[in-house]
């Protein structure tokens, strides 16, 4: 086994220890209720629910709020289930492997510089029973 895997290796294994989500279907689940509870989703898309805010995230759309949701959907998928990322884009309507991987990168970047989405990514992080692996960034003053 090559030793550069052996880290990322170990936090799969605990994730999977701490967390009873096996799919990712769980996943977007749970992160479509999250945002539908917990961010202004109806101004643009007036009465979505959990069920319509999945087909929202598996859509074309470019609206900030659904990429917001998107893209912590892309990583808990990645980081809980280690998931492939050709898997991830075919769940989340078709997206290449290289929007995979800029989701997750942009949004672990947000989480760890903006504080609302730090106190939206450690919320998630509750719900799905999963360690936070994110640590904020403080600015200088």
């Amino acid at each position: 086994m090559n030793p550069y895997l052996i880290p990322a290796m170990k936090t799969h294994i605990i994730n999977k220890q701490l967390s009873d989500i096996s799919k990712p279907e769980q996943i977007v689940n749970i992160v479509s209720s999250y945002f539908c509870e917990n961010t202004p989703i109806d101004i643009r898309f007036p009465n979505v629910d959990t069920k319509g805010l999945n087909a929202l995230v598996k859509s074309p759309t470019r609206k900030r709020e659904i990429i917001e949701a998107r893209f912590a959907i892309c990583y808990f998928i990645k980081t809980m289930l280690n998931t492939p990322l050709e898997s991830i884009g075919l769940l989340l309507g078709g997206r290449d492997h290289s929007s995979i991987i800029h989701a997750v990168s942009s949004y672990a970047d947000v989480a760890q510089t903006s504080p609302l989405h730090f106190k939206r990514h450690d919320e998630l992080c509750v719900l799905l029973s999963v360690d936070n692996q994110i640590e904020p960034i403080k600015r200088k003053r």
